[in-house]
């Protein structure tokens, strides 16, 4: 039987999180899945990343280093990055989504995220694609 975490360690949890991204950073990139992502999941398998050399055509995307992320606490605390920009020069196919991840380049991803379906698909020079991460903590007790 798993226990649950209380409140106040989820927040203490984040709080741990909190000092690690705040002293390193983290990355947010651009992926092509509209759905829903598995707990397994990684860029390169289950996770595609769009590609500056083939769904980009123009230039400008490359995972944006972020820090100065922020904590909120309640019940279901979670962590909030800054807003990020891209813009978009060229065509860029297949921005479904976002993840993020703990380097510039390697396929280590914590958490990703589809767009509202709304959002989904091409995006032409001059879109502006501006995303504000989120991770919010939450236990369910079995």
């Amino acid at each position: 039987m798993a226990g649950t975490l209380l409140q106040n360690g989820q927040e203490w949890v984040l709080a741990r999180m909190l000092e690690y991204i705040n002293t390193s950073g983290l990355y947010i990139g651009l992926m092509e899945e509209q759905t829903p992502i598995a707990e397994t999941a990684q860029i390169g398998a289950g996770i595609t990343e769009i590609d500056p050399s083939g769904d980009v055509t123009g230039s400008g995307y490359s995972r944006v280093l972020i820090s100065g992320w922020t904590q909120t606490n309640g019940v279901d605390p979670y962590i909030t990055g800054p807003a990020v920009t891209f813009n978009v020069s060229g065509t860029w196919s297949a921005v479904n989504g976002y993840f993020v991840a703990t380097t510039s380049g390697s396929a280590s991803a914590l958490w990703a995220e589809p767009f509202p379906s709304g959002n989904f698909g091409d995006k032409t020079d001059g879109d502006r694609i501006i995303i504000t991460p989120k991770y919010e903590q939450q236990d369910y007790a079995e």
